[in-house]
């Protein structure tokens, strides 16, 4: 990927995402996502594409959470990765207007399990999963609440 440089196609984040084989070195590897994400954020959010952006950004975020191992910094991703979400439901509502929309529920389980990834970020707002009860109420919380519009600013005060 290095070698590439700016030159990269779908194609490539296509490999990143799904044919990516982790190396033992786990510098290495959150190099490797960071830089993905950079370049996702370099992408301008469209309608056309919000789907496969979204599952892009998830790719990152998943991998990159165990990786960093400092709190802070892991705060300030996690942060990153909710207002990263409130973009795309906001975006998202215009295309897929059915609360059960495929797509609409893809990204609401993406955005639990990054949830569960980011657990262990030492905030008391983000006690409350704790354990997977917990987590199971939040997440049906979460569908009643994806029906209404306020949806992107519950993510934000989580």
């Amino acid at each position: 990927m290095r070698r590439k440089g700016d030159s990269w196609t779908a194609n490539d984040l296509f490999r990143f995402q799904y044919a990516y084989q982790p190396c033992a070195d786990s510098e290495q590897n959150r190099q490797i996502c960071e830089l993905w994400l950079d370049r996702l954020h370099e992408i301008t959010k469209k309608f056309c594409y919000l789907a496969w952006y979204a599952s892009a950004i998830y790719t990152c975020y998943y991998r990159l959470a165990p990786l960093i191992t400092e709190a802070e910094k892991k705060r300030d991703l996690w942060i990153e990765a909710k207002r990263e979400y409130a973009e795309i439901f906001q975006m998202g509502r215009r295309i897929w207007r059915r609360p059960t929309h495929p797509t609409r529920l893809r990204v609401v389980y993406d955005l639990g399990m990054l949830c569960v990834r980011f657990n262990d970020v030492d905030v008391r707002k983000f006690l409350i999963f704790n354990n997977f009860s917990n987590f199971y109420v939040f997440l049906k919380i979460l569908i009643v609440i994806l029906q209404n519009k306020l949806f992107s600013r519950f993510i934000l005060s989580l």
